[in-house]
């Protein structure tokens, strides 16, 4: 398994990479903590390869461990606030009740770093609703119509 996954490794493209470990892990679970485990001890050789630190979330998340995937995308966006598919995680995270508004702080953090991706216009105000907060609600679409 492993020469697979350095091989893997070795390309930029993370997709291969995500989708061999799934379907290791799904063949045998026993082997979740073995690829997050090399996968890690890879990512603490470059720590600025934000899209491997995306791949161990986006597991953290098929596999059920919320916490874990939320961590680590709070862990990426602290070092590269711009990084899209991390949204569309905590997008996902949010609906399995990961600490709400900790997301909601993150997507707004996005907007003032005037990072307006289709993920934060779609979601926040979806998120605002939620929560009733139709004062942050309004105060989003008019910073949206400014910024448009």
């Amino acid at each position: 398994m492993s020469t697979v996954l350095d091989s893997l490794l070795e390309q930029s493209d993370r997709a291969p990479l995500y989708e061999f470990c799934k379907k290791r892990i799904h063949k045998n679970n026993g082997e979740f903590s073995q690829i997050l485990t090399y996968l890690y001890r890879t990512l603490m050789s470059n720590l600025s390869d934000f899209d491997l630190y995306h791949t161990i979330a986006q597991l953290y998340y098929d596999f059920g461990f919320y916490a874990n995937a939320l961590e680590a995308c709070l862990d990426i966006l602290d070092a590269q606030t711009a990084h899209i598919p991390t949204y569309m995680l905590l997008n996902k995270l949010y609906y399995q009740d990961q600490e709400p508004t900790t997301i909601i702080n993150q997507f707004e953090t996005a907007l003032q770093h005037d990072f307006w991706f289709p993920i934060i216009i779609e979601s926040l105000p979806k998120f605002y609703a939620d929560h009733g907060t139709h004062s942050d609600l309004a105060v989003f679409y008019d910073n949206w119509r400014q910024h448009n």
